[in-house]
């Protein structure tokens, strides 16, 4: 049978269908749910500083006793438990899902494949942060000499929507309002001209860094509109200096203007960016998971 025949002959999952035809029986409205304080009490569950607040389901106290039966029916915690163990989770692409070790302090030990991770982890945050200081310091400059104001990031999926959401949350927290003040943070997913020149218009090239959001430089849009911004920052170039660019002078370009966080160093080197400004992460990191990762640390440091 399929998962989902599997699935649905679990005893809990008839428990929670019972349950479910009860509730639509007696035709209870949230509105008259939300009147009972000591159902709406029980809903919301606190926790490392975290509040989870149920009551606005349509459920009642009921309810949560059934999705717990559920889970332990379904065996969740063996999965968690794999997964936390770095077993091969992904069936499909047949390789662990190991995000959590993105946040891991210093010191603890998580390991795939029998290798401690932490370790490369922070090695690349600590590179994050030492190249991010020098962007924002002014060390790190554009290849005129500008000091760079604005960050231009090329990624679909996992690799644009996390870092949108996490930089407008960050912006109600004055701290990280203020530190984005005079800086652009720009987004390129999909190929699309008209959205190009918008994008651009706004921002100067000589100012731009761009990065490259790619695990395996795999993605036709992202690789497409690396293309195009490596084609838009040389016209531009040549124009300013009023020559035609040599490949030296091209080689200065892309090491002032462009880093990447991928999987893949050596085809970041095929596109014209050297290792120091390569940021690497794992097979293991998924892409709606990688937020954590350089794929969004490295243009949200920047920013």
């Amino acid at each position: 049978k399929d998962m989902e025949g599997i699935f649905s002959e679990l005893p809990a999952v008839k428990k929670l269908e019972a349950h479910y035809s009860e509730y639509v029986s007696k035709k209870l409205h949230l509105r008259k749910l939300l009147e009972d304080k000591e159902r709406n009490s029980a809903l919301v569950v606190e926790g490392d500083e975290f509040i989870f607040d149920y009551s606005h389901q349509n459920i009642t106290q009921e309810t949560l006793p059934l999705f717990e039966e559920l889970a332990k029916d379904a065996k969740l915690w063996d999965s968690i438990n794999k997964m936390y163990n770095g077993e091969i989770m992904n069936i499909s692409e047949k390789r662990a899902v190991f995000h959590m070790a993105l946040r891991a302090k210093k010191g603890k030990v998580m390991k795939v494949a029998g290798k401690d991770v932490v370790p490369d982890v922070h090695k690349v945050l600590d590179k994050m942060k030492d190249f991010s200081a020098k962007v924002r310091s002014g060390e790190i400059r554009g290849f005129s000499g500008e000091k760079i104001d604005s960050i231009l990031t090329l990624g679909i999926g996992g690799s644009y929507v996390g870092i949108e959401f996490v930089s407008e949350a960050l912006q109600y927290y004055p701290e990280c309002h203020e530190a984005s003040k005079g800086y652009n943070l720009k987004y390129l997913a999909n190929i699309d001209p008209v959205e190009f020149k918008r994008t651009t218009e706004s921002i100067d090239f000589k100012k731009t860094m761009v990065v490259i959001l790619s695990k395996t430089y795999g993605t036709p849009e992202t690789n497409m509109n690396a293309r195009t911004c490596k084609a838009w920052l040389f016209e531009n170039y040549a124009k300013h200096l009023g020559k035609e660019l040599d490949e030296e002078t091209k080689a200065k370009i892309m090491k002032h203007h462009f880093v990447t966080a991928s999987i893949v160093p050596h085809k970041a080197k095929d596109f014209g960016i050297e290792e120091d400004n390569v940021f690497l992460f794992w097979e293991w990191v998924g892409g709606r998971f990688s937020v954590c990762s350089s794929i969004g640390l490295l243009p949200l440091s920047l920013y």
